[in-house]
């Protein structure tokens, strides 16, 4: 089978984890299952062979390359996804800390001028009461 890693420990886990929560369930629920699947692997093992497949007037089977199959490449497409929003996001945070930075400077030149502004009102105050 080529599938993914993680579907492949699905595929070894699901069987054991369906067990526990099956033997509570009646017998002819389990029976049913055990006869259909039975029945499922026999004619998925007889469709695939050739002469079958002839006499029924069913067409080739295609073998697909991993490549061209979807799930494939998912895991890579989802991480340079994942690269991407984060890189994207960090500019983002550099942008709103950056003009942050520029509007507090701002602020504070302008606290700056006003109180040079005060200090030069208070400067000719005093000068104005001496004379």
């Amino acid at each position: 089978i080529s599938a993914p890693p993680f579907m492949k420990k699905v595929l070894y886990i699901m069987p054991a984890v369906s067990v526990p929560i099956m033997i509570s369930f009646p017998a002819a629920l389990n029976l049913y299952w055990l006869s259909n699947n039975i029945i499922s692997v026999a004619q998925a093992s007889l469709l695939r062979m050739p002469a079958v497949r002839e006499k029924l007037g069913f067409g080739e089977m295609i073998k697909w390359k991993p490549e061209d199959l979807p799930m494939t490449k998912f895991q890579e497409e989802m991480m340079a996804e994942l690269r991407a929003q984060a890189k994207k996001k960090q500019k983002e945070e550099a942008t709103i800390k950056r003009e942050k930075k520029e509007r507090l400077d701002k602020e504070l030149e302008k606290r700056q001028k006003l109180l040079k502004a005060l200090d030069e009102e208070i400067a000719a105050k005093k000068e104005a009461k001496k004379d």
